[in-house]
């Protein structure tokens, strides 16, 4: 019994050994040389190995299936990833007829010519320089051109559109009229500059003889607030007011305008000098400030435009006051199609001002008081009620309803077009007149009902 377990025992080892040495033996092929399939015989087995074909038999029943040859594919893929990674980003190499000139331009009115290679539509990348060599990046600025190319520039352009009021950015085309190197450069920006002026013009009458052929706008030299603050004195004496359209640009050839101010973004320029205080940093700020005060700078749109409409609804109580009272209990109701007259009773400044329209909004939508309860304080002293009876608590309808009741008779049944009136304002010529059914009685001490009840209807 025991010489049988020894003899099972035995083959098992045998057969364990067996299995090593084949897996040993695929892996050491498939790792030494994938490629001695393709030779017609096994690189690694010899000949008496092999089933007359040159392969081993192993590999086509045991080895393809085996987790030695699922690793070896494995790390063969891993390897081409990690090649394929190593290799990205690296500019195509291509032949030398291939190579370009690129000449990149800034803002600063300068461009620079590099060397680089063409890739196919892709950004093109300044090339490395090994070290004790130099790169080949020329910078130039505009400012440094010489002036006959300038002037040469200038008269190109002057014989196109016989003036020289530019836009305030005209870069200058690639064409042969203009010079090859002020293609592409901003040439507004570059000769209206006090820069270039010092460094080419100032001092040679000569040169200032050659301008003003020319049509130079000498006006344009000078900083941008100043001409900002002669396009909004125009703009102030054509519309009576400041409010500039974001997208309101100074129109060309209009000569209400001076010349030294066609073409600027007025609309931009009032909206950044009031979101990012553009032109009011360093010493000249409180001054500049100054100026735009003088005129009327307009620094909050939504609290000019509030105050507007609180001036057009004062004007009107008091047309209202000075007619007829017997309609009227104090609260202002506005017609939704009001809009201000063209009359002498009215300023000019608020003529076709949709007051009606405003009032809506106000009440619908929170127009200018939403989340401004101070904003609702005013309008509330002026007489205009925005929340209506939606504001009232349950107790203060109590309260109201025990003064009406005290004041007739103990008798609730409250009128549906009941509003509670406004008391009197004696000795005001622009007051509102109440009649005697209102049940005043003395001085104004003695008006039953609080100021918190005004404008209350009785269709609760």
């Amino acid at each position: 019994m025991c010489g049988r377990r020894t003899i099972a025992w035995q083959s098992l080892v045998v057969s364990s050994w067996v299995a090593v040495a084949m897996f040993v033996c695929t892996s050491w092929r498939q790792v030494d040389g994938l490629g001695a399939r393709s030779q017609g015989r096994s690189k690694d087995l010899p000949v008496s190995m092999t089933n007359g074909l040159g392969t081993n038999p192993i590999d086509d029943t045991f080895s393809k299936t085996s987790p030695t040859f699922a690793a070896v594919q494995e790390a063969d893929v891993a390897r081409r990833i990690l090649k394929q990674r190593s290799t990205r980003g690296r500019p195509r190499q291509l032949p030398p007829d291939r190579l370009t000139e690129r000449r990149t331009y800034t803002k600063r009115n300068t461009y620079t010519k590099e060397i680089a290679r063409d890739h196919s539509r892709r950004q093109l990348s300044r090339p490395k320089c090994k070290r004790g060599q130099s790169k080949t990046i020329k910078t130039i600025r505009a400012i440094d051109l010489s002036y006959d190319s300038a002037i040469d520039a200038l008269r190109a352009y002057h014989d196109d559109h016989s003036h020289l009021v530019m836009p305030r950015k005209y870069v200058v085309e690639e064409v042969e009229k203009y010079p090859k190197e002020w293609h592409g450069v901003d040439l507004a920006a570059t000769v209206y500059d006090m820069k270039w002026w010092l460094r080419h013009v100032q001092q040679r009458p000569d040169r200032v003889a050659d301008l003003n052929k020319l049509g130079f706008v000498w006006e344009r030299l000078q900083p941008e607030f100043n001409l900002i603050l002669e396009a909004l004195i125009t703009y102030r004496s054509l519309h009576d007011n400041l409010l500039v359209p974001s997208k309101f640009v100074v129109p060309f050839g209009d000569e209400q305008w001076s010349r030294a101010c066609w073409g600027i973004s007025l609309g931009k320029a009032v909206y950044r000098i009031r979101s990012r205080g553009d032109f009011l940093r360093g010493n000249k700020t409180e001054k500049r400030r100054r100026q735009l005060n003088a005129l009327g700078f307009v620094w909050d749109v939504q609290e000019y435009k509030f105050e507007t409409f609180c001036d057009a609804l004062r004007l009107y109580a008091k047309h209202e006051a000075s007619g007829d009272s017997s309609r009227r209990t104090g609260a202002l109701k506005v017609p939704t199609q009001f809009i201000v007259p063209d009359s002498k009773d009215w300023p000019q400044s608020l003529w076709g001002y949709p007051l009606g329209a405003k009032c809506t909004a106000i009440r619908q939508k929170g127009l200018y008081v939403k989340g401004d309860p101070e904003r609702m304080r005013v309008l509330a002293e002026i007489g205009f009620h925005v929340g209506g009876n939606d504001s009232l608590s349950w107790l203060e309808v109590v309260h109201a309803a025990a003064v009406y009741s005290q004041m007739h008779n103990r008798n609730l049944d409250v009128p549906q077009k009941f509003v509670v009136p406004a008391p009197p304002c004696r000795g005001a010529a622009d007051s509102y007149k109440t009649s005697r059914n209102d049940g005043v009685v003395g001085s104004d001490d003695a008006w039953p009902w609080p100021g918190r009840f005004l404008f209350l209807h009785g269709s609760l």
